[in-house]
C-alpha cells in the first residue's frame, strides 16, 4: 500500500514528473562528463525587462563574467534606465523587444515601424548614445511586413526552457541544460526571480563543462555570419570557423619629464576606446589615436571594440602611482660598454650573458660573444624596459640580433666584412625587406668599390642622385650588366628585389666576377612551372651552388621578396662558394 505522498504524486501526475527529472539530470551528468568535448559558445538572452529581478541578475553574471544580450521593451527600460545602462555598462548587448509587447503580425508596416523605433530611441537614450540594437519580436510571431518593418536583423532563440510556465528554478536549470548545444540561443526572461536563478545554475553547470557565454552578436560574429536588417537567426551552429574572443588592450607606460607616456595595443584593425577618469569607456570613451601624457594618479580604464554594443573585449582599468624610469641607452666604443639615461632617472643597472644585475659605475670593457641588457630601477619608480644587445664574436654591436638567431651567424660576418651594414643606431633590422638599391650596394662593396663610371659612356639614372648610398653602385651595376639599364632612366633604388630577381642578378654578378659555376644539380622545385623564363638559367645556376634556395616546403617562391636577414645568409653563402 502507497503511503500519502506516493498517492499525491500518483494523483498529479508524480511518475512523469519523476521520469522528466530524471531525464534532464541524466542529460547534466552527461554534459558534465563530456567536459571540454561539450565546450562550445553559447549566447544566453533575456527576454521582456529589465524589471526588479534584473539587477540580482547583474550581479549574478558579474560574478561569474558571463555577457549575455537582453531583449528589453522600451517601456520598461522606461521604468529602470539605471538598470538598463548598467547592463551596458558592464558588457553586456542591450537589444530591442518592442515598445510594450504586442503581437507585430496585427499591426501595419506604419504602426510596427512606429513601435520598434520609440523602443530604439529610448533604449539609446538610456545607454547613453548606444545603437545597433538587435531585434526579438513578441512571441516570435512575425511576417513579411513585420520583416520589413523593423529595420534590424531578428534574433529567434533555438532552446526555450519555458521559464515563464514552470517558475520553478531547477526546472529552468534543467531544461537549459539537457536542450543546450553548440551555437544555441537559450531564451529566459528577467522578470521573474525563478527564472534568474535557474539560468545563473544552468550558468554554473555549462561552465564547468566547458561552454564560452558571448553575446548574440559575438556569437554571429565568431562564426563568420554577417547579420542582415529582416533576416531571422535562431542558431550559429559550428561551421569550422571561430574568428576568437576579442582580446583587451594591452597598456604600456613609460616616463614622459616627470608625467608618464601611456599606449594602448589591441589586436590589429581593433580600435580602443579609454578615459582617463576612472569613468566608463563604453559610456565616455574617447578613440584612441596614439600615445598620450597623463600625471601620476590618474586612473585609465580602456576597452576594445568592433561594436560597443554587444561585440566589446573585458575592460581593463589601471591607475597609474608611480613613474615610470626611462630606459638607458646604450652604446660599444671599442669594445667598452656605455650607458647613458636622461638626468633624474633612479638607479642604472647591467647584466652581462644573463648573470646577475650589477649597478653600472662607468664603462665596462667585454669580451666579444656578449650578450648586453641594461636597465634602471629604484625605490619609487617603476623598473624601466631593459634595453639589450649583443657585443658579436667578430666585434659588431646589435641592438636586433641575438646569438640564438638563425641569422646571428651570416648577419655579423656579412657586417665585418662591411657588405651588409645596418640601417642605424646599431640596428641591423633583419625582418626588413632588401631593396634595388641595397641589393647594388652590397654587390658593389663586394667588388671591391669599383671606380664609379663617369663620363659620356656611363649610363644615365635620373633617381641616383650625387652623395646617396646607393649611387655609385646602381652606376656601376648598370654599366656592368648586373641590372638591366632601365627604360625610362629611373632606377628606382626603394622598390623591392623579389627572389627570381636576385637570382638573376647574383648570376651575372659571379659572371662578371669570375666566382665560378655551379658544380652540383640544379634543385628542383614544387614551383618551378611559376618561375619566369627569363630567370630559369640563373635560378639553376644559384641553386645549385647552393646559394639561393627554396623554402622548408621545397617551394622557390618567385614573386617573393627577401628580408635583410635572408640576404646577409646569401650572400655569406655566395662569398664562401667563390673563396672568399
Amino acid at each position: 500500500m502507497r503511503n500519502n505522498g506516493e498517492a499525491r504524486n500518483m494523483k498529479h501526475g508524480g511518475p512523469a514528473r519523476i521520469l522528466t527529472a530524471l531525464a534532464a539530470a541524466f542529460a547534466l551528468v552527461l554534459i558534465l562528463s563530456a567536459g571540454a568535448e561539450a565546450a562550445g559558445l553559447v549566447a544566453l538572452t533575456f527576454d521582456d525587462g529589465p524589471g526588479k529581478p534584473t539587477e540580482r541578475l547583474l550581479d549574478g553574471l558579474r560574478d561569474r563574467d558571463v555577457p549575455v544580450t537582453f531583449f528589453m521593451l522600451g517601456s520598461c527600460a522606461e521604468r529602470y534606465p539605471s538598470t538598463v545602462l548598467r547592463a551596458y555598462r558592464e558588457g553586456h548587448q542591450i537589444a530591442n523587444h518592442s515598445w510594450n509587447h504586442a503581437n507585430m503580425i496585427y499591426n501595419s508596416w506604419d504602426d510596427t515601424a512606429a513601435d520598434f523605433r520609440s523602443a530604439a530611441e529610448t533604449l539609446k537614450a538610456c545607454t547613453w548614445g548606444g545603437d545597433g540594437f538587435l531585434v526579438r519580436v513578441p512571441y516570435g510571431s512575425y511576417n513579411d511586413t513585420v520583416l520589413s518593418a523593423v529595420g534590424a536583423p531578428v534574433i529567434g532563440w533555438s532552446v526555450d526552457p519555458k521559464d515563464w510556465k514552470y517558475r520553478d528554478a531547477s526546472t529552468v536549470r534543467r531544461n537549459i541544460v539537457s536542450s543546450v548545444f553548440d551555437g544555441a540561443i537559450v531564451l529566459v526572461h528577467d522578470i521573474h526571480p525563478t527564472s534568474v536563478e535557474g539560468a545563473l545554475l544552468a550558468v554554473d553547470d555549462l561552465k564547468a563543462a566547458g561552454y564560452e557565454f558571448v553575446t548574440v552578436r559575438e556569437l554571429f560574429r565568431r562564426r563568420g555570419v554577417t547579420l542582415e536588417n529582416g533576416t531571422v537567426y535562431h542558431s550559429a551552429k559550428p561551421n569550422g570557423w571561430d574568428a576568437g574572443p576579442l582580446t583587451p588592450p594591452v597598456l604600456t607606460e613609460e616616463s614622459a619629464g616627470g608625467s608618464i607616456r601611456v599606449k594602448l595595443c589591441a589586436d590589429p584593425g581593433v580600435p580602443v576606446y579609454y578615459t582617463t577618469d576612472g569613468s566608463s569607456p563604453a559610456v565616455f570613451g574617447g578613440l584612441y589615436g596614439g600615445p598620450f601624457t597623463v600625471e601620476p594618479e590618474t586612473e585609465i580604464r580602456a576597452v576594445a571594440a568592433l561594436h560597443m554594443n554587444g561585440s566589446r573585449s573585458r575592460e581593463i582599468s589601471r591607475t597609474l602611482t608611480v613613474p615610470p624610469a626611462e630606459p638607458p641607452r646604450m652604446s660599444v666604443e671599442d669594445g667598452v660598454l656605455i650607458l647613458t639615461v636622461p638626468e633624474g632617472n633612479p638607479g642604472l643597472y647591467y647584466s652581462l650573458n644573463k648573470g646577475p644585475g650589477t649597478a653600472y659605475e662607468g664603462p665596462v670593457p667585454l669580451t666579444p660573444g656578449t650578450v648586453l641588457e641594461a636597465w634602471c630601477a629604484g625605490e619609487g619608480w617603476l623598473s624601466s624596459p631593459v634595453t639589450a644587445g649583443w657585443y658579436s664574436p667578430r666585434g659588431n654591436f646589435f641592438r636586433d640580433v641575438a646569438p640564438g638567431d638563425w641569422f646571428a651567424e651570416p648577419a655579423d660576418a656579412a657586417a665585418e666584412e662591411g657588405w651588409l651594414i645596418g640601417t642605424g643606431n646599431d640596428c641591423f633590422s633583419p625582418s626588413l625587406p632588401v631593396t634595388r638599391g641595397q641589393t647594388a650596394a652590397i654587390l658593389y662593396r663586394m667588388a671591391g668599390r669599383p671606380e664609379e663610371p663617369g663620363g659620356e659612356d656611363g649610363p644615365v639614372l635620373s633617381d641616383a642622385e650625387p652623395g646617396q648610398y646607393y649611387t655609385a653602385p646602381a652606376l656601376w651595376a648598370v654599366r656592368e650588366g648586373i641590372f638591366d639599364e632601365p627604360p625610362d632612366d629611373r632606377f628606382r633604388p626603394g622598390d623591392p628585389v623579389t627572389r627570381q630577381e636576385l637570382a638573376l642578378i647574383l648570376h651575372r654578378f659571379r659572371t662578371l666576377t669570375g666566382s665560378g659555376t655551379a658544380e652540383g644539380e640544379p634543385l628542383s622545385f614544387r614551383d618551378a612551372a611559376e618561375i619566369a623564363p627569363w630567370a630559369k638559367e640563373a635560378v639553376d645556376d644559384v641553386s645549385a651552388a647552393g646559394i639561393l634556395v627554396g623554402d622548408p616546403s621545397g617551394r622557390f617562391r618567385p614573386e617573393s621578396g627577401l628580408t635583410r636577414a635572408e640576404c646577409a645568409a646569401v650572400v655569406i653563402r655566395m662569398s664562401r662558394r667563390a673563396g672568399r
